[in-house]
């Protein structure tokens, strides 16, 4: 949780830590939120003012990615970071050449990759093949993102055999309950 004190008051909010565990800074991921009663005034923030940061980590998606999927472009933030920056790592070069793989899909406008991620996993028709193929044996999901998309993908995943899991009792995938996106 982050926030600014306004109006003599704290207003806190949920945000996505985008720095590694090992970096010397914190890096959040925000979006600006069209007269947001915080992101209206974190995107005034300069250098040396203060910003409340909250105890410990809230959220279940506490762990790393798997599909990035977006409605726009423009949400793609960390793009560049993940197709590049990881191989130039000290830390995690040797592993996330082998490991990594970073699947970015756009579902609103033209990209290479434009798909709905319910597309991805389960394909309309049935017949044709997914994207790539899921198994609760291998696999773990997070969901982060609108009520509707998440519905779908849990459905999904529910027929595929995964079980939705928590940050107490960990299973084959989680759901972050700190966004409250519609879309």
């Amino acid at each position: 949780m982050i926030g600014l004190p306004i109006a003599g008051r704290p207003l806190m909010r949920a945000y996505s830590i985008a720095s590694p565990i090992y970096a010397d800074e914190l890096e959040f991921l925000s979006i600006k939120v069209p007269g947001g009663a915080l992101t209206s005034h974190l995107q005034k923030v300069k250098r040396d003012d203060w910003i409340l940061l909250g105890h410990k980590p809230t959220g279940s998606l506490l762990i790393d990615a798997l599909v990035h999927s977006v409605r726009y472009v423009y949400d793609l933030v960390h793009r560049y970071m993940l197709t590049s920056k990881l191989s130039d790592d000290c830390l995690v070069k040797d592993q996330a050449g082998i490991k990594f793989k970073y699947l970015p899909t756009v579902t609103r406008e033209e990209f290479p990759r434009r798909a709905r991620i319910t597309q991805m996993i389960e394909p309309e028709p049935p017949t044709q093949e997914a994207t790539f193929a899921l198994d609760p044996k291998l696999d773990r999901v997070m969901l982060c993102g609108g009520l509707a998309m998440i519905r779908e993908c849990r459905s999904i995943l529910e027929r595929l055999g995964f079980c939705e899991g928590s940050m107490s009792e960990p299973a084959h995938y989680v759901v972050e309950r700190a966004f409250a996106g519609q879309g």
